[in-house]
């Protein structure tokens, strides 16, 4: 039988693509979460969340993301006024404001492969969060809006996602990304909760 070169149908540059699609995908959604928690115990300003504060920091910590720089059993106060400026900075791979990054580049390199819908809200979630962050938080409040609304919009794509796309081999490479992401992060906090000493 002669040997003939094709075309992939499915290229590995694409499937590498869509990988790292659902890998951002997934940890920006679980990194919003797990700055949304600490911002609303922050906002209560209660002795009582003060154990919670700690927990959610070292959390954080464990993820890559240091909103100070010390880990855990810090001053509330300390956290409150420096976590604005952890999740803007994009310098810090592992932040949000990278991730978001991240997201971007994948959906626009592969639109053939996702539904118009789907790239037009990552892009419309993706640049209403670095727009957000570019004219400032004006503090806690501020950041919590953007939050808020960044996990509503991931969540809209989400929902796109298992709509309306093909179960096809980009799908599942897609959601290999997402499952292994989520196993990662979730895996993480487990270490980070189990692991730190009581208070």
């Amino acid at each position: 039988v002669p040997l003939r070169r094709t075309s992939a149908v499915f290229p590995s540059r694409v499937a590498d693509d869509l990988f790292w699609l659902g890998q951002s995908l997934d940890r920006a959604d679980f990194l919003s979460r797990l700055i949304r928690a600490l911002i609303e115990r922050l906002l209560m300003e209660s002795a009582a969340e003060a154990t919670e504060i700690a927990a959610l920091s070292s959390a954080l910590w464990a993820q890559g993301i240091s909103p100070t720089q010390y880990a855990g059993g810090l001053a509330p106060v300390l956290l409150a006024a420096d976590l604005p400026a952890a999740v803007c900075e994009a310098s810090d791979p592992n932040g949000l404001m990278a991730t978001i990054s991240e997201l971007q580049r994948p959906s626009s390199l592969e639109r053939l492969w996702i539904s118009p819908d789907t790239w037009r809200k990552i892009h419309e979630a993706t640049t209403q969060f670095q727009n957000a962050a570019s004219s400032g938080w004006h503090g806690l409040d501020g950041l919590l809006i953007a939050i808020n609304r960044l996990i509503l919009d991931l969540a809209a794509v989400s929902g796109l996602i298992h709509d309306g796309m093909v179960r096809s081999p980009a799908w599942r490479v897609l959601d290999i990304g997402r499952r292994i992401e989520r196993t990662k992060d979730v895996a993480l906090l487990l270490d980070s909760i189990l692991t730190s000493e009581p208070t």
